[in-house]
């Protein structure tokens, strides 16, 4: 039986065919380096556009910490911002004892409901110790909310609780310092997963009941950089808010415009890039 090709595999294909490319064209003025971060913008936007139904909140980070589609502004404790080096723009350093308050924590609830999808990059400085991308609730008390971390044993956490008990989604592998990684948390109601760098994780957890946010205190305000658990040292950009599980399609794509905005401001090196297209399309043949 044929089979048609992806969007995200004819984007593969296009992207290694332009790569080799580069070898050739090194050298070059700086007019085809704006050429490729003109194109890499408008199929981010081509791609946000595709995704606005579902949108619930976006947090650039290029300056602002407020939500550049929704009303779930956000709060600056500390957080400074870096100008060099993000996923797109600027992003935000967080030291180890920062976080940003992400809006109204009702309205936030009310928003995502029982099914969302938290897609964020992070890139961490410091090893072997927890490392807090986004947090929501007061898991270790009342066993309610989401965290999702790079663990203390170097793997990336997806921590789910229903009131009752607390579940989690752990990485395929371990994660290196000063690399920048796009992880996306989804949750359809029942089960949680999580994709690191476009890659479905094979580990899932699956909720006895459907996740209960936490109604009092502070906790039950969502964060970038900070839960009860632990904080961040290193970078947060690009944070979106879905209020329905991502396609694994979609979530590539995502990835891939991410990745191709880093090789485009020189955050990547070329060598790097390839490698992770060639992780992405392994993961496509094995997972069509």
């Amino acid at each position: 039986m044929n089979k048609g090709f992806t969007l995200i595999e004819i984007l593969v294909v296009i992207v290694v065919i332009g790569v080799l490319s580069a070898f050739i064209l090194v050298g070059m003025n700086s007019i085809s380096s704006s050429a490729n971060i003109a194109k890499g913008q408008a199929f981010s936007n081509s791609l946000r556009n595709s995704l606005l139904l579902n949108l619930v909140s976006e947090y650039k980070l290029d300056g602002s910490f407020n939500d550049s589609w929704g009303t779930n502004n956000g709060t600056n404790n500390g957080a400074t911002l870096a100008t060099s080096g993000c996923v797109k723009g600027s992003c935000y350093y967080f030291d180890g004892g920062d976080y940003i308050y992400l809006g109204n924590a009702t309205t936030f609830d009310n928003d995502i409901g029982s099914a969302f999808t938290i897609s964020t990059w992070s890139k961490h400085s410091e090893a072997s110790t927890l490392q807090e991308i986004f947090g929501k609730g007061y898991l270790y008390t009342v066993s309610k909310g989401i965290d999702l971390r790079r663990n203390g044993n170097d793997y990336f956490y997806v921590f789910i609780g229903n009131g009752t008990t607390i579940d989690a989604v752990i990485s395929n592998s371990t994660v290196s310092t000063n690399t920048w990684y796009h992880v996306v948390a989804i949750y359809n109601g029942i089960t949680a997963r999580m994709y690191v760098n476009g890659v479905l994780q094979t580990d899932t957890a699956t909720v006895a009941a459907p996740l209960q946010w936490y109604d009092s205190g502070t906790s039950k305000t969502p964060s970038l950089g900070f839960n009860t658990a632990g904080v961040l040292t290193g970078y947060i950009d690009e944070v979106q808010i879905y209020n329905q599980p991502l396609s694994t399609s979609q979530i590539q794509e995502n990835y891939y415009s991410g990745i191709n905005r880093l090789l485009s401001s020189n955050s990547i090196e070329i060598g790097e890039f390839v490698d992770k297209i060639s992780q992405l399309r392994n993961s496509i043949s094995v997972n069509p």
